[in-house]
């Protein structure tokens, strides 16, 4: 029990450096996506005046009404304007986009800096079974996940206790980047829901699932490192031949 709760906590070290970095992942492709499936539909007209230096928005503008007839006007007033773009929302197939790239490259860095780490320990415990210094536990490997979601299943089951309550204003968007690694899985749970309190029972209950996915892959790497399997090496070999 002392190496499963041991090794829980490493792997839950390692799903803490997942989501930072998937939190960085998650805002760069936020940032990309935005610049390639939005364009330019307007602007807002912000003016300063020779008597204040304080900018105040003056009117919004959208090029589909045609030509720009209040800047003149503002101009001759003694304003002086500046333009802040305004562009139009990620169009259907940007949000996919981005999901989809948020799922390949996050939930990557979860399996990239866990498996390894758990596949080491149930190929330690092959060795030290064949000598009789250890039982084998087949559950093994999903208590180590169990141990280290546990923190993740947690704040879960708070929040979803104080739903109605204390955390009905909980933003969504922060559980989601709490759990970035996950992000893509979760934001489409979620949906339009801002709010904790806006979430309904079966978006809660399959937030819960997502979590489950740690111990379910940390019990398959653990399995697949106690009968001493090397997927590198049979990918080598199946290229090959």
């Amino acid at each position: 029990m002392k190496s499963t709760l041991k090794m829980g906590v490493k792997v839950f070290g390692k799903i803490i450096l997942a989501n930072v970095m998937s939190i960085i992942t998650v805002v760069s492709l936020s940032f990309l996506v935005t610049a390639m499936f939005t364009e330019n539909i307007g602007y807002q007209a912000f003016g300063t005046t020779s008597t204040s230096s304080e900018s105040e928005l003056l009117y919004e503008y959208y090029y589909e009404n045609g030509e720009d007839t209040q800047l003149p006007e503002y101009e001759e007033q003694g304003y002086t304007v500046n333009q802040v773009s305004i562009r139009s929302d990620v169009s259907k197939t940007g949000n996919a986009v981005f999901l989809v790239l948020c799922a390949l490259f996050c939930m990557s860095l979860v399996a990239i800096l866990t498996y390894t780490l758990v596949w080491k320990e149930g190929n330690k415990d092959l060795n030290l079974a064949r000598f009789d210094r250890i039982k084998y536990d087949k559950f093994k490997g999903v208590k180590i996940g169990l141990i280290a979601a546990a923190p993740s299943l947690v704040l879960l089951l708070v929040l979803s206790i104080g739903k109605s309550t204390f955390s009905s204003s909980f933003p969504v968007i922060f559980y989601q980047y709490l759990n970035a690694a996950f992000f893509a899985p979760m934001d489409l749970i979620c949906g339009s829901a801002v709010a904790f309190g806006d979430l309904a029972i079966w978006q809660i209950l399959l937030l819960l699932l997502v979590l489950f996915l740690v111990p379910a892959f940390s019990g398959l790497a653990y399995y697949i490192g106690y009968k001493d399997i090397l997927l590198s090496d049979k990918l080598i070999y199946k290229k090959q031949k």
